[in-house]
């Protein structure tokens, strides 16, 4: 029996190269926050040895970055230059489209988009997810903060709505905490996780090995109910 291994994306928020090593293993891509590292990520790189996600997060969005989306993007430039698989570009940049355009072909493009204050309708949410792309997004990502159970589904019920998208749709918050285990179950393209305890990059962060414990528990379980069913039938 095939188990699913979800695909995790171990997020980077200091520059902490022993613990980035020791998490390799157990991720299928990294996230470098480059607001939050600071002028030193590139030191970070050449310890990089799996396909990793350049994000240069703005304030307005939950990050350190520099207020100025110029030279938010400049950072992104460099780092592509530094080899970065993929960039984080937020849904309020400035001529999304075009700058978009300009970077595919060199890299996938992430489109991101966060609410950090509640999580809003489903037509609303659906309504960005198309816009995003529309922009020509290679990857779709959403992410509100969960008030409530029913906020966190929310967010699951994209992907039913978009089968045809990379997208991954994130439940911030202590509410949202049990989706991060099960969406890629639901179809998002992979999950988010904290390197360590402490170590979060948005709120309702596991860490990654919480998140491979949890899944290895999983497949267990679901062998041993197949070999009883298999003696039972």
């Amino acid at each position: 029996m095939t188990i699913l291994r979800p695909k995790i994306c171990g997020c980077i928020v200091e520059a902490d190269v022993a613990l980035i090593e020791r998490m390799a293993p157990l991720v299928d891509l990294f996230e470098l926050r480059l607001d939050l590292i600071g002028d030193n990520w590139r030191e970070i790189v050449s310890h990089l040895k799996k396909p990793w996600i350049a994000c240069n997060r703005s304030p307005e969005q939950g990050g350190q970055g520099e207020t100025d989306a110029g030279k938010r993007l400049f950072k992104l430039h460099q780092a592509i230059a530094c080899g970065a698989a993929i960039v984080d570009i937020e849904w309020q940049t400035p001529s999304l489209t075009t700058v978009v355009a300009s970077l595919n072909g060199q890299v996938e493009t992430l489109v991101s988009w966060h609410d950090f204050s509640a999580t809003p309708p489903q037509p609303a949410l659906l309504e960005i997810v198309r816009r995003q792309s529309e922009a020509g997004a290679a990857i779709v990502k959403v992410a509100a903060m969960s008030r409530s159970k029913s906020d966190a589904l929310r967010m699951l019920r994209l992907f039913p709505c978009c089968p045809n998208l990379r997208l991954v749709a994130v439940a911030m918050g202590s509410h949202g905490t049990w989706t991060r285990v099960v969406a890629p179950f639901c179809g998002a393209y992979f999950t988010y996780a904290a390197l360590s305890y402490g170590k979060e990059a948005a709120p309702g962060q596991l860490t990654v090995v919480a998140l491979r414990q949890i899944y290895a528990n999983a497949a267990k379980n679901l062998q041993i109910s197949q070999k009883v069913m298999e003696k039972t039938s």
